[in-house]
């Protein structure tokens, strides 16, 4: 979508967007594992899952090889128009990200326009707010889900005609490795450097020019309903199975949300942890079925054979599990962006943040600059604007309420949230390079199940 700025650039946008859909997508635009795209018309009811679950076919736990990685992205580009995209905007010099303010406005403007690419509509805020500090500078903001917004992205690189400017999406295992294939760029001030942390250990990152910038980071938690309990009412991973739990777990069904199939993998990554965690619980080893071959595998099985509620995503998740005038205790699996909510007296929902072995999944976005964008420096501004200030303001704003947390280490946690300090150190990081060799057998597991093809019902 498109929420501001001038007309013909939305123009040139759209009719771009007509020329290329009505194209097959060539190979290089297909992600490293098979993305599952929910239907649009065809919404998931909420349901639940009522007869034990039983494998319809013979499950494939092994781990499986990425399908149709695209070559695209494995090697960087280094002809002539790349090199002189790098010459003119300084992509992985000494100077890059050392602009002076003034000097890079007047660079900025001398382009006249900035487009960004995001998979969250806060972008389009972001965007009007950078048009409204920057007169002259013409911002727009073009927002889809995570996955379109990727072949978006990719049918622009492969015409080798970028529309995109800046780039702002989570969904770590397709963003890290643009990254990693220099189609996108970290671009760093340096009066902030220092502010952001690394990249953590088991990611994709480039080198140089930098690690991939974290915009800012949500979690994927176990949440209920603090109006109808006081106190976390479960402290392990396991209790979720517990015949007491039976049919009072909500959580977006995992072969249509993807966010959620990439907790479950993450939970195969740290079996052993699981299998300590079993054992505090129980006081007893775990056992695992013949089609488990960890305690990750057994966890969502038993999660699933506990008749847990599916729903379409997140929100559905909070509003069922959080509602005010709710009467009967369930538990939520969802993102901690719906805490937001919360402070607007919308729902009553808390974070088991105590959970153990570990409060959830870390989920990043990150920020860089496309390749050969066309309008570099404008990006540069615009990143410079998305990162913020030391308030939370600037063009950061849209996102600084609870549930979301900045990656600048020196703005405070925005007021209401669990503490940064609590909650970091207890989060799993996604690994990308884990999800590209196991997402697959993980899909194919929960879908033998449930019962049901891959990609829905």
């Amino acid at each position: 979508m498109i929420v501001a700025g001038k007309r013909y650039l939305a123009l040139i946008l759209w009719g771009s967007m007509c020329l290329t859909g009505c194209q097959p997508l060539e190979r290089a635009a297909v992600p490293p594992f098979r993305a599952l795209r929910p239907s649009p018309t065809k919404p998931v009811a909420a349901s639940t899952i009522t007869a034990v679950p039983a494998p319809t076919r013979t499950p494939t736990p092994e781990p499986v090889p990425p399908q149709d990685t695209p070559d695209a992205l494995a090697t960087p580009t280094q002809d002539a128009a790349a090199l002189a995209w790098q010459a003119r905007s300084g992509a992985g010099s000494s100077t890059w990200g050392t602009e002076d303010e003034q000097p890079l406005q007047n660079l900025a403007r001398a382009e006249g326009a900035v487009l960004l690419y995001s998979d969250t509509p806060r972008a389009s805020n972001a965007a009007e707010s950078f048009a409204e500090a920057y007169p002259g500078l013409n911002s727009e903001a073009y927002a889809l889900s995570g996955l379109d917004i990727y072949l978006r992205l990719q049918e622009d690189l492969q015409r080798g005609q970028p529309l995109a400017d800046v780039y702002l999406v989570s969904d770590g295992p397709r963003s890290l490795p643009l990254f990693a294939a220099r189609r996108l760029w970290s671009y760093l001030p340096t009066a902030i450097t220092s502010t952001l942390g690394e990249a953590p250990s088991g990611q994709v990152t480039s080198s140089p020019p930098a690690p991939p910038v974290t915009h800012h980071w949500s979690a994927v938690v176990v949440v209920f309903n603090s109006s109808l309990a006081k106190s976390p009412p479960v402290g392990n991973w396991w209790a979720l199975t517990l015949p007491e739990w039976r049919g009072r777990v909500v959580l977006p069904d995992p072969l249509d949300h993807e966010r959620t199939l990439y907790l479950l993998a993450t939970l195969t990554q740290h079996a052993e942890e699981l299998a300590q965690a079993y054992r505090a619980e129980s006081g007893r080893e775990l056992t695992l079925d013949a089609d488990c071959p960890n305690a990750g595998y057994q966890w969502i099985k038993d999660l699933l054979r506990n008749e847990p509620v599916l729903v379409p995503g997140d929100a559905e998740v909070a509003r069922r599990v959080g509602a005010l005038q709710a009467q009967k205790l369930e538990l939520g699996l969802c993102g901690m962006e719906q805490l937001a909510r919360v402070r607007r007296g919308d729902i009553a929902l808390a974070p088991l943040a105590g959970l153990a072995p570990a409060a959830g999944l870390r989920w990043r976005t990150y920020l860089g600059i496309v390749d050969r964008a066309p309008h570099p420096n404008a990006a540069k501004l615009l990143v410079r604007w998305l990162l913020g200030d030391a308030q939370g303001g600037q063009g950061y704003a849209p996102w600084y309420e609870p549930g979301y947390y900045p990656a600048r280490s020196d703005v405070a946690d925005p007021p209401g949230s669990l503490p940064r300090q609590e909650l970091e150190p207890r989060l799993w990081e996604l690994d990308a390079a884990y999800l590209a060799d196991h997402l697959q057998a993980v899909r194919e597991l929960v879908a033998a199940y449930l019962g049901r093809p891959l990609g829905g019902r």
